[in-house]
């Protein structure tokens, strides 16, 4: 085997030296923004899987498949960890794209992507330390509600019993408004923003872009965060949620009529 001053000697330099040779530019910026693009189908094929699981669960339901729907319980699970973790990638590729815009020197990509993101789970677990993993999320949450409403369409779903204090999310009837605050009538094809988590009807929100421009501060009182195209995400869980109003609706406006028609 060749030693190490012949391999120098050969003009072949040792791969560490070749990594701190290697300097990220303002040039890769470019490709790095292309990369976040690009990870919008991820993020939207994990919320498809989300839909799917619960959609799935709510059919085992009705037909008392309970093995079935602690299965795909566990899927859902799965999934939320899955955008745990695609998001915290995300997350280290922002950081290292600002840094980079700023000046700072960096040869080495994985390992500054592996420091950010070892930071960031930490500062997550410490925040997460006293609060249940799953029960603080939205698709969680609506998963519970459906199967119980798969059974009790007229009762209130009763709380987890495991809460501790007001860090907790109680998993019940929810009061999230359905309805654009840009409208204020119920969502239409919704999308919500990756960054401030704030949702509007697709139509109301891309005309404020178009009017003042992009990025555009978001227009939540109070929000300091701004708003594109590339920021925005298609909500399938919200889009759902507003479905199943609409549904709701029709069919209390279905019954009344029958009744009305019954009595007279």
């Amino acid at each position: 085997m060749a030693s190490t001053s012949s391999t120098r000697s050969a003009g072949i330099e040792p791969a560490a030296n070749l990594m701190s040779e290697f300097e990220l530019t303002v040039e890769s910026t470019r490709k790095i923004t292309s990369l976040l693009r690009n990870n919008e189908k991820i993020s939207q094929n994990i919320l498809l899987g989300m839909q799917l699981a619960t959609d799935a669960a709510c059919d085992a339901e009705e037909h008392q498949l309970q093995s079935e729907v602690s299965n795909l319980e566990g899927d859902l699970q799965k999934c939320i960890d899955i955008e745990a973790q695609f998001a915290g990638q995300e997350e280290s590729l922002k950081q290292l794209n600002d840094s980079i815009l700023e000046g700072q020197r960096i040869t080495n990509m994985v390992e500054y992507c592996n420091a950010h993101r070892k930071q960031t789970e930490q500062q997550t677990a410490s925040q997460r330390s006293k609060r249940p993993k799953y029960k603080e999320h939205d698709a969680y949450a609506d998963f519970k509600q459906r199967i119980w409403d798969v059974n009790h369409k007229d009762e209130e779903m009763p709380s987890s019993g495991d809460e501790d204090g007001d860090d907790d999310i109680v998993i019940g009837r929810a009061k999230v408004s359905l309805r654009c605050p840009l409208t204020t009538v119920l969502f239409e094809d919704p999308v919500t923003s990756k960054l401030c988590k704030h949702s509007f009807s697709k139509h109301a929100i891309m005309q404020l872009l178009r009017q003042h421009g992009e990025p555009m501060p978001c227009p939540i009182p109070g929000c300091d965060q701004r708003i594109s195209k590339d920021t925005l995400y298609k909500n399938h869980l919200l889009a759902q949620k507003v479905q199943r109003v609409k549904q709701l609706e029709a069919q209390k406006s279905k019954d009344n009529t029958e009744y009305h028609e019954v009595t007279d």
